[in-house]
């Protein structure tokens, strides 16, 4: 099976060459489940694009550094490719900007919050659909039987608006609309499951030298001292391979 991984920003050199680019960080997430997948990478927003929507047998969008709202043209452009995936009918999967974008192009509303970013653990309640409840169990991971989950996020901007056909399947205080199902055969989440304790404190120490006025600094302090706990992305990573393999 080949799945096409749709690049929509990359890490900074010195956090890539420690833990990999975005889609070796989704390999990493998804080998333990032995699927046999072939990847193939697209850096769409350098304007790579596929051929066509039937390239690949699923899709996935990654997280971006990006705002919807910037509307640039590669973003015009997948807005409309993620239309051709669904009509197509093939499988497609969004993690954080790529929740966003797929909300924007399905007819929802993406915008920039103004309580500001949400970093480190967080903490959702969940239910999964009826109609992919068979994806989400298994020996090791059945989030059927769970109420709610924990996960690394880092995010500013959120979907506030949702598209006619979406489906809240995650939701916290901070992110009302946090997990979509579409039954069009679409499945995203706002948090990341491809990123752990290691590699989110290494983000957020260089954005923080960066710019050490993005985020409030005493919501930097709590998100260290919590960013150790445990996280289900294992779990949600289990839901998401069985829904984007699923023939």
């Amino acid at each position: 099976m080949k799945i096409g991984v749709l690049v929509t920003g990359d890490s900074a050199d010195e956090i890539a060459q420690k833990f990999g680019r975005y889609p070796e960080q989704f390999k990493a997430l998804f080998n333990p489940f032995e699927k046999d997948i072939e990847w193939v990478a697209y850096t769409v927003h350098l304007n790579d694009f596929p051929q066509s929507a039937t390239e690949c047998d699923a899709w996935i969008i990654s997280g971006s550094k990006h705002g919807v709202y910037d509307n640039f043209p590669w973003m015009i452009k997948l807005a409309d490719f993620i239309r051709d995936i669904v009509a197509a009918k093939k499988r497609l999967v969004g993690i954080c900007f790529g929740h966003q974008i797929i909300a924007h192009a399905l007819g929802g509303e993406v915008i920039k919050v103004k309580k500001g970013f949400g970093i480190g653990v967080h903490e959702y309640k969940i239910v999964i659909p009826s109609a992919i409840t068979h994806l989400a169990k298994g020996d090791l991971f059945d989030l059927t039987i769970k109420r709610d989950f924990k996960i690394q996020v880092i995010h500013g901007d959120q979907v506030v608006k949702l598209p006619d056909s979406a489906e809240i399947i995650a939701t916290s205080e901070w992110c009302e609309f946090a997990g979509l199902y579409y039954p069009e055969g679409v499945l995203t989440f706002q948090s990341h499951p491809e990123f752990n304790a290691d590699f989110m404190k290494h983000l957020l120490a260089y954005k923080w030298r960066l710019n050490d006025e993005w985020v409030d600094e005493k919501v930097l302090a709590h998100a260290l001292e919590n960013i150790e706990q445990p996280i289900d992305s294992q779990s949600i990573a289990h839901l998401l391979i069985n829904f984007l393999t699923e023939k």
